[in-house]
């Protein structure tokens, strides 16, 4: 790999070196500062990323509003593309636990990278995630867990047009 990202380590969520190079072929580098956001929870999906430099925290909240830590993300992670898939506001706030680089991989361009890996437009509707064929009508599911994702939002009162 050439230019700012480079191979890493193997970690939970880093993926395979050909499937890294190819999302990080679309991708634009962010720097960001301590206690930044990658983005916040409640946000619109607008991209997916991966750690270049540095780390980040990710945290929630409990129902009472306490701050929850989930987990930590370093170098070679990718993160942030349930949302692209389910069309759902993100989940979790994600923020800079010192001076940092993310790779952002654009909305457009991760659907660009599905469509010319499978064969087929992949579009989220009411019924979940479908994958459509060449255009030719809608196909099998191809994520059974999309309409699991969204009636749980829904018990919980997250409202998918909340930015």
């Amino acid at each position: 790999m050439s230019g700012p990202f480079t191979a890493v380590p193997s970690s939970p969520w880093s993926l395979p070196t050909e499937v890294d190079a190819r999302l990080l072929q679309g991708a634009r580098v962010k720097r960001l500062v301590k206690s930044e956001a990658v983005f916040p929870q409640g946000s619109e999906p607008l991209g997916m990323f991966r750690v270049i430099r540095g780390t980040l925290r990710v945290n929630s909240q409990s129902a009472s509003g306490r701050p929850l830590f989930l987990t930590s993300l370093g170098v070679g992670d990718w993160f942030g593309e349930v949302p692209l898939l389910d069309d759902l506001p993100r989940t979790y706030d994600v923020r800079a636990s010192s001076s940092m680089e993310v790779a952002v991989l654009p909305a457009s361009a991760f659907w660009q990278i599905i469509e010319e890996a499978t064969g087929c437009a992949v579009g989220y509707h009411t019924s979940g995630l479908q994958q459509i064929p060449n255009g030719a009508g809608l196909g099998r599911k191809c994520n059974p867990h999309a309409p699991a994702r969204q009636a749980g939002h829904a018990s919980r009162g997250h409202d998918s047009s909340l930015g």
